[in-house]
Formats: structure tokens, sequence, C-alpha cells
């Protein structure tokens, strides 16, 4: 039998917040590539395609691109860890997101 376990008055924490570059692929060296498919589980020559479908796969991408890049400024991270964060994306003016409601 497990016990109950009361989630209320701020006891479950927000998860940690990581906002991605836009263009965060052009930002990644070419080993730091392959380690995102790897982590992803997508083969490396269909990363792009991966990412832009939105599907599982892209979300797999987006927590290794997230891993990776934090990573280099604390190597303690762990990929257990990146499970749990939220990931924002920056928005690229220049790229206007065609999926956004915003975009015309």
């Amino acid at each position: 039998m497990t016990a109950d376990i009361d989630l209320t008055n701020g006891a479950l924490e927000a998860p940690r917040t990581v906002t991605l570059p836009a263009r965060v692929m052009e930002r990644l060296g070419f080993g730091e590539v392959l380690e995102v498919a790897d982590l992803a589980g997508v083969p490396f020559d269909r990363l792009d395609a991966a990412l832009k479908a939105r599907s599982t796969e892209s979300a797999r991408i987006v927590i290794a691109l997230a891993y990776v890049l934090v990573r280099r400024r604390e190597p303690d991270a762990s990929w257990q860890d990146a499970q749990g964060w939220q990931i924002a994306i920056a928005p690229d003016p220049t790229h206007p997101d065609p999926m956004s409601r915003s975009a015309s």
C-alpha cells in the first residue's frame, strides 16, 4: 500500500527552465551534434528533418540539445536532470515559426 502524497501548498517545485537560442544547431560543434543524435536516438542524417517534424523524436532532440549546451557551463548536469527541464526556444525574428498563430 502506498502513502498519500500532498502536492499542494508549494510542495511541488516548478521544473528548471532552459531557454535555447534560435537556430541552436548552428551553435554546436560537430562532436556535439553527433552526441545530440546519439542521445536522441535519431540518425545523424535525419536530425534536421526530425527536429522540424514536431514529433516525439523532435522532443528528444530538444532535450538533448539543452543537455549538451547546459553541460558546457555545468559539466555535472546529468541526462536524468535534463528529462525534467522545461525547455523554451527563443524566437528568431528573421525566421518566423510557420506554426505560430502570430506568423502571417
